[in-house]
């Protein structure tokens, strides 16, 4: 894979026919298909493979788990899924790209010792990514406009354990010499 130099995540107006047809995989048979001209789409960096701020992280594994489980889904400004009127956007591809790890992300946090590590030992950094595509009248594409949306959350998950970033065990597990993270 060829490592890629972070690129600034801005608003694609032009959509290939490719794009199109992946948006209109998701419309409807019985409605009118999308045109490049009723959309705006904007790409976002949805997570990757270092610790976040609530010092959890994503594995290698588990990000083409996620890339899948984002095609399709509606993009909304909170966490209030059942409330149609905060969609604002269909999420209709998703990809994993290696880049050289920018050093915002390798530092969120204070995590960047064990950021450092986890590059090292997983091969590099890895973003898990995701095009979204906006009618040119929503909300959010004016306070993307202005920098007023600026991060996402993948929502709410239940953790079965807690595996060490460093060592890929259980914080249990007795093989694991380090400490679980704490704020």
């Amino acid at each position: 894979m060829e490592i890629l130099e972070l690129d600034v995540v801005k608003p694609k107006l032009q959509l290939t026919e490719k794009e199109l047809d992946m948006i209109n995989d998701f419309i409807p048979t019985s409605l009118d298909k999308l045109e490049a001209g009723d959309l705006i789409a904007v790409r976002f960096r949805a997570t990757d493979n270092l610790l976040n701020r609530s010092y959890g992280k994503w594995g290698l594994d588990e990000l083409p788990i996620l890339k899948n489980l984002l095609l399709g889904l509606p993009l909304t400004l909170d966490h209030a899924w059942e409330d149609i009127g905060k969609t604002q956007a269909l999420i209709f591809n998703a990809e994993i790209r290696q880049y050289q790890a920018p050093k915002w992300a390798i530092d969120r946090a204070g995590n960047g010792k064990v950021n450092q590590q986890v590059i090292k030992q997983e091969g590099g950094y890895f973003s898990l990514e995701f095009d979204a595509a906006f009618s040119p009248d929503a909300p959010a594409v004016r306070a993307l406009q202005f920098g007023k949306l600026q991060s996402i959350s993948l929502g709410g998950f239940e953790y079965e354990d807690h595996i060490c970033p460093l060592c890929g065990v259980s914080f249990e597990d007795e093989s694991c010499p380090h400490l679980q993270p704490d704020k």
